[in-house]
């Protein structure tokens, strides 16, 4: 097995040139907010022999030229013959993603030569106790299955300008060839971001991504009640805002999430839009739920027992919130719930 340090100090960027052997059929399922953006720059950064396939339970109509869309998992596998070199995942929990692997796995078994393997590459944010179910049948079913975690961060944003960043788990043991493996996994992710940050064995991707989340949760809880102080004593909240991020507040959700709609104006961010699009609140609360219960795995165990006291009450105040009618709007939308507004 690789230590983990090995993975820690690899931190890649976007070449200035991609290359490839030959050209690859890419299965993309879940083109949400987030998976239709990385949809574009993935065909925008792939091969003109290349061949994009997605599936959606609910197919957006502005899918890019060349594209092909489909409404079920067997047409897609089939229109290559089961010739499918890397499957990306992009959905919103982990029975879905585990729905969408088995039966892809199935359809895979009927059309697959056995002497192939696919690439596997989960982006959603799920349970590393789930990611390590799922590697495990992935790999099982075949061999020559890859499996990796890389969810993701950077928000709509990012994910519309390609600037994306991967936090990515992957076994390296389960191929002969080390580099080879991670060249495959970045040479896809790097078409639709910047960095990937390998962060251990698989599910590791995964509990990075919800303490990145649980962290941010509560920044934008702080932010939220900074600027309705700020209200509160009477300063313009765009300068507020301009003080905060030139100084030691200065974080994500101050500079490019802010919460109160009149800075949001200058950025263009969720709060200008009645707090449509971005990161919804409904999904802020269930990373938040599986960092706090062990990442969904009761196996494991916390030191001590300690109760993350900031954590816990943030979220209760995103519960609340959600009780509230604004699971669908941005997360930061509980700006509008800490100033007493049940509607926006």
């Amino acid at each position: 097995m690789i230590p983990s340090i090995a993975f820690q100090k690899i931190s890649r960027s976007l070449p200035s040139t991609l290359t490839q052997i030959r050209s690859l059929n890419t299965a993309f399922v879940g083109v949400g907010q987030m998976g239709l953006r990385m949809c574009r720059n993935l065909k925008k950064n792939s091969g003109e022999d290349d061949r994009i396939l997605v599936h959606d339970s609910r197919l957006p109509e502005d899918l890019p030229v060349g594209v092909e869309g489909f409404s079920n998992i067997r047409d897609m596998v089939f229109s290559v013959n089961g010739d499918v070199d890397v499957l990306l995942t992009a959905l919103p929990n982990d029975v879905a993603v585990r729905s969408v692997l088995t039966e892809f796995l199935e359809t895979l078994s009927v059309k697959q030569s056995s002497s192939k393997g696919t690439l596997f590459i989960d982006v959603s944010t799920v349970s590393p106790s789930t990611t390590i179910d799922l590697h495990r049948l992935v790999t099982e079913t075949n061999s020559k299955h890859i499996f990796v975690d890389a969810p993701m961060s950077g928000g709509v944003a990012a994910a519309e300008k390609g600037s994306l960043t991967f936090m990515l788990g992957c076994n390296i043991s389960d191929s002969n060839d080390e580099v080879n493996t991670i060249n495959r996994v970045e040479d896809v992710l790097l078409r639709m971001g910047k960095k990937v940050i390998h962060c251990g064995n698989v599910g590791m991707g995964e509990v990075a991504k919800l303490c990145n989340n649980l962290a941010l949760a509560v920044q934008m809880g702080g932010i939220c009640e900074a600027m309705i102080l700020g209200e509160q004593f009477g300063i313009d909240p765009i300068i507020l805002s301009q003080v905060m991020n030139v100084s030691t507040a200065k974080c994500w959700s101050g500079e490019v999430d802010n919460p109160h709609p009149k800075v949001a104006e200058l950025t263009g961010s969720p709060a200008a839009h009645n707090y449509n699009g971005g990161f919804s609140l409904e999904l802020m609360l269930k990373d938040m739920s599986l960092a706090l219960s062990n990442g969904g795995n009761a196996e494991v165990s916390f030191r001590d027992e300690p109760t993350f006291p900031l954590s816990t009450n943030a979220l209760q105040l995103y519960r609340m919130a959600y009780n509230h009618g604004y699971k669908k709007r941005d997360f930061s939308v509980l700006y509008q719930f800490l100033k007493g507004q049940t509607k926006v």
